[in-house]
């Protein structure tokens, strides 16, 4: 007997419904007449695994309502109000922000997720914070730990933190090259996190190029760093990356011919960066702010989309849904069409699992009894509608 039967569902590529059941832990495609514990009536919705968020800061989760408005809308406020506030960051309070952001993750279902923790407050308050919280939940939600140094690496007790925070236990490292104060600083910290990466044999996680500066080339050199082949062969990620879209055309070519050739995987966050990016433009090239998504994707490049923040002193908006981070995309990158709103679903999913290396991950025949369950029928409704999902199921078990 199945433990469970989910009868008349589609997936996102496939109009064509079938029988969803679980059995021990795994998925099995299913008659009708099977018997089962329980039995729920799918009615041709749309069932998906879980969605992968890549690209999340868990520290400043719902920060915004408490540290005050960023009234330039900028990243570089944002920063500055988040700086100041750090100092009064409290372990008790922190954790129960964490977990509350994990209870918002598992009813969208997210489970799999990786956190932006900002290493350059002394105490290191906020990593500990979610190294506990990765560990608590780890059964229900799979969380890998990005340790980024927001303020830089010039002076040599930033990158000592960001090192501890390695020690400690984080799983990426990071860096933020374009908001350093030299080219040559830029190139030392990317320099440094691939040295950190190799001495911890850790993964590799830079916050790229974001901003509407078209001379800023941090992907190219972290790409061609990564083809030298002076280190051990990390994962290595880039995030934002908006520099691109701002780029002469053979320039953008050959960037994102070095970004294939690498291996390196994208992740574009299209709420933030909707409202950050092309501020300081002139008001007649108006400025979408995210990366040049349809090229990369073109090019065989691994793009994943991602939420980013929810209500920070960056981004005063944002309640997890994966889809409303999906819906803006299709609309900054004008996908329109049933084919590439194939793609978008797989960029909030797939992609980033092959991103995180998940191992056993999709619907499939024996696949890990792990879904999500709308009740859309197609893909315009799913991302018209923003619905939460009606099934959240983890370990063989509705969860949500």
């Amino acid at each position: 007997m199945l433990d469970l039967l989910i009868k008349n569902v589609r997936t996102h590529s496939s109009p064509v419904l079938f029988h969803l059941g679980v059995e021990n832990n795994r998925l099995r495609f299913v008659s009708s007449s099977g018997r089962a514990s329980k039995t729920v009536e799918g009615e041709g919705g749309i069932v998906l695994p879980p969605f992968v968020e890549m690209h999340h800061h868990a520290d400043t989760y719902k920060a915004g309502e408490r540290v005050g408005e960023n009234k330039s809308g900028t990243i570089e406020e944002g920063i500055a109000i988040w700086d100041s506030a750090k100092s009064q960051l409290i372990k008790k309070e922190l954790t129960a922000q964490m977990e509350d952001l994990v209870s918002t993750f598992i009813g969208q279902g997210i489970l799999y997720t990786r956190w932006m923790i900002d290493v350059s407050e002394p105490g290191l308050k906020a990593l500990s914070c979610a190294i506990a919280v990765k560990e608590k939940y780890k059964n229900t939600v799979a969380i890998e730990i990005t340790a980024f140094p927001q303020l830089g690496m010039k002076e040599p007790w930033k990158r000592e933190l960001l090192e501890k925070a390695l020690q400690m236990g984080a799983d990426q490292v990071s860096a933020v090259p374009h908001l350093e104060e030299s080219e040559e600083q830029e190139d030392a910290a990317v320099q440094e996190c691939f040295r950190l990466a190799q001495q911890y044999k850790k993964g590799i996680h830079i916050f790229c190029d974001e901003t509407d500066n078209p001379d800023s080339m941090s992907s190219s050199k972290i790409a061609e760093a990564a083809l030298k082949g002076e280190y051990h062969n990390p994962s290595i990620t880039i995030s934002h990356v908006n520099a691109l879209s701002y780029y002469e055309e053979t320039k953008a070519a050959e960037t994102i011919q070095k970004i294939k050739q690498a291996g390196i995987h994208v992740i574009s966050c299209p709420l933030i960066n909707s409202t950050t990016i092309g501020k300081s433009l002139d008001s007649r090239h108006a400025a979408r702010g995210i990366t040049k998504v349809k090229a990369l994707r073109d090019q065989g490049v691994n793009v994943c989309v991602a939420h980013d923040d929810i209500k920070t002193p960056f981004y005063p908006f944002g309640n997890g849904n994966m889809l409303q981070a999906g819906y803006m995309m299709a609309h900054l990158a004008q996908f329109t069409t049933e084919p590439e709103l194939i793609s978008l679903v797989d960029m909030l999913t797939y992609n980033g699992a092959k991103a995180m290396n998940v191992q056993h991950y999709g619907i499939k025949e024996d696949g890990p009894a792990e879904f999500l369950l709308y009740k859309e029928n197609n893909l315009f409704s799913l991302f018209t509608e923003h619905s939460k999902p009606f099934v959240v199921c983890k370990n063989g078990m509705v969860i949500s």
